[in-house]
């Protein structure tokens, strides 16, 4: 019966799956299925071309299974805990995780990988895992970025609990006492980040590599007597620091941007001014400013991924002053990136960051007078960070690519740190 549901299925969807290249460096892995931003419920950021992506476009097909028993003693225990949309969450998601197994004939030598993913689709996982049966069923992969706390969850004083902490905590309790089994497995992308989580729910936390598309990186030559570039990556946000811009500029203005010593290039769009009022304000004082060597790039859309990249390939220096409520056990993509294109950064003391910040590649700061000292000294003294961050380049290229990461998730030793074995 299963095995015609799967071809009545495929007939009816066609083939959803757009494999972007298969890697033959592991003959261990079937396929590595990567759940990407087609699908109406689910999410997951770009790894690289060695992973296999999934579009699926079914959004108007009902599914051809109901959810387990399960979901009834789930309603009736969330369902009082406001928690009822997460639910509704979960099962949409499980109807397209149904749809997506069905189309790629996923089995038992598959992994399929969720890069950002969340409690609720958990619950869903757990349900499609039941449904396929443990002996059919392949190796889910849950990799969670969220950050849970406002400060280091080892400390004495109590962490900060928000409402996303107490959701997160009570779907995976729930998912804890359904019972685990290996088809389903957690992780983070940093050991702090594990730690949160771990402290928790009763489950283990293993620790992914962050696959960055390194080879967009074309790291340009650099001419003597050219201004160094400072930049700015990302969207303009208030928790990753972008309101300091415009005070730090001032700070450098007089003694390195216009005698040229230093030139700006500010990733500067601000895709939700309502969440990001500071940088709204900052983005309209620096366009007032307007001076010379301060470039606005992207003011009013976002990059494109060759945009992007080749805007880190001009950067010497990559400004990280994110804030540390947010980014104490959370990664950077854009420090991942700046560090696998040689270029020094500058980073919030306290945050994963500075404790990712490999020796002489950089410098922290704590205030924004700080923040304007530790540019100084990157800029007076870059040959030696220069030299540091490109020793360093292809240690972390290696560390952190789309191959570690497809060896993580297949089982190579030294994978991932987990809790219990």
């Amino acid at each position: 019966a299963a095995a015609l549901r799967r071809r009545a299925l495929r007939l009816r969807y066609g083939q959803c799956a757009e494999l972007i290249e298969q890697t033959a460096d592991w003959p261990e892995l079937t396929r590595v299925l990567k759940l990407a931003g087609g699908s109406r419920v689910s999410r997951a950021a770009a790894a690289g071309p060695c992973l296999a992506a999934f579009r699926p476009d079914v959004s108007n097909a009902p599914t051809t299974l109901p959810p387990p028993a399960k979901l009834m003693d789930a309603a009736r225990r969330l369902l009082p805990e406001g928690l009822g949309r997460e639910l509704e969450y979960a099962l949409l998601f499980y109807q397209d995780l149904e749809r997506f197994l069905a189309a790629t004939a996923a089995g038992p030598g598959d992994h399929v990988w969720l890069g950002t993913a969340h409690a609720r689709e958990a619950l869903a996982v757990h349900w499609a895992v039941e449904q396929l049966g443990i002996e059919h069923s392949p190796v889910f992969h849950l990799e969670f970025r969220h950050a849970l706390f406002a400060c280091d969850a080892r400390a004495p004083q109590v962490p900060i609990e928000t409402s996303l902490t107490r959701m997160q905590r009570d779907l995976l309790r729930l998912h804890a006492e359904w019972g685990a089994n290996d088809r389903l497995r957690f992780y983070t992308d940093s050991a702090a980040l594990s730690r949160d989580y771990e402290s928790l729910v009763p489950l283990s936390f293993g620790v992914l590599p962050l696959p960055f598309r390194a080879h967009l990186v074309q790291r340009r030559a650099r001419r003597a007597g050219q201004p160094l570039t400072i930049g700015y990556l990302g969207e303009a946000r208030d928790e990753k620091g972008f309101p300091l811009l415009p005070g730090l500029i001032e700070a450098l203005l007089h003694d390195y941007v216009l005698p040229g010593k230093v030139r700006f290039l500010l990733q500067s769009n601000v895709s939700q001014p309502r969440f990001n009022p500071r940088s709204a304000g900052a983005l309209a004082q620096l366009r007032r400013q307007a001076y010379p060597g301060v470039e606005l790039v992207a003011r009013d859309a976002p990059l494109s991924p060759e945009a992007y990249h080749a805007l880190i390939s001009q950067a010497d220096i990559v400004l990280l002053p994110y804030a540390i409520d947010a980014y104490q056990a959370r990664t950077s993509g854009a420090m991942g990136e700046a560090l696998a294109a040689g270029a020094a950064v500058v980073v919030t003391a306290g945050t994963w960051l500075a404790e990712e910040l490999p020796p002489g590649c950089g410098e922290t700061f704590n205030t924004p007078e700080e923040f304007a000292a530790a540019v100084r000294r990157v800029v007076d003294h870059f040959g030696a960070y220069r030299s540091a961050a490109e020793s360093y380049r292809p240690i972390w290229r290696q560390r952190h690519s789309p191959e570690a990461l497809i060896h993580a998730l297949s089982g190579g030793s030294g994978a991932c740190r987990s809790r219990a074995a």
